[in-house]
C-alpha cells in the first residue's frame, strides 16, 4: 500500500529529535578538514571546551578528533596548545561570573568559578595548579660545597667575627637516582 493512498494521520512523520529536522544528524566534516579543524580551534581559543565545539555541525565530530589526537602526534601538539589557551579564557572568564554575582545567585557563582578553576587546573597544572612542589637532588658535590659552607660558617660564627643568626644542619647526599625506573 503506497502512502499517498493511506489517510493522513497514518502516515509516517519523520522524527524529530529536537536538535535535527527530519531526525537526521547533519554530516561532520573531515577530521582532517584544515577549515573545519580551524574553527574548531577558534572556539576553543575563545573558552569552549572541545567536545561543545564539536557540537557544531561545521566542525568534525569529537570522536574523529580524538581518533586523530591519537594518531597525529603534531595535531595532539597543536590541540594541547588550543587547549592551554582555552583554559587562559575561561579563568577570564571567571571574573565576568564573580562581576555579575549577586547577594541571590552568589552560591552558583561559586560553583562555576571552581569548576572552571579544576578543569583549569587540571588541564594545564603548571600554570594553574593548587600546589607547587619543588624537589631537589643533592648530589655528592653538591653535598661536599654545602658541607664546606656549614664549617665555614660554623668557624666564622665560633670566631665571634660574625654574628649569625641560628646555624644550619648538616645536609646529607642523597643517593643518585637510578635510571634503570
Amino acid at each position: 500500500m503506497s502512502d499517498a493512498s493511506q489517510p493522513p494521520e497514518t502516515k509516517r512523520k519523520p522524527r524529530y529529535n529536537g536538535l535535527h529536522p527530519g531526525g537526521r544528524p547533519p554530516i561532520h566534516p573531515s577530521a582532517y578538514d584544515d577549515a573545519a579543524i580551524n574553527i574548531m580551534f577558534d572556539q576553543m581559543v575563545a573558552g569552549v571546551g572541545l567536545t561543545e565545539a564539536c557540537q557544531d555541525p561545521r566542525c568534525p565530530a569529537y570522536h574523529e578528533v580524538y581518533r586523530r589526537i591519537h594518531r597525529d602526534p603534531e595535531f595532539a601538539k597543536r590541540v594541547l596548545d588550543a587547549r592551554e589557551t582555552q583554559q587562559q579564557a575561561m579563568v577570564d572568564q571567571t571574573y565576568v561570573i564573580a562581576n555579575s554575582a549577586t547577594p541571590e545567585n552568589w552560591q552558583v557563582a561559586r560553583l562555576r568559578m571552581q569548576a572552571i578553576w579544576w578543569g583549569a587546573a587540571r588541564l594545564s597544572p603548571k600554570m594553574f595548579g593548587d600546589k607547587s612542589q619543588l624537589n631537589l637532588v643533592v648530589t655528592d658535590a653538591l653535598s661536599d660545597r654545602l658541607t664546606a659552607a656549614l664549617k665555614r660558617q660554623r668557624e666564622l660564627a665560633a670566631s665571634g667575627v660574625v654574628e649569625i643568626e641560628g646555624v644550619a644542619e648538616p645536609v646529607e647526599a642523597l643517593p643518585a637516582p637510578d635510571d634503570k625506573d
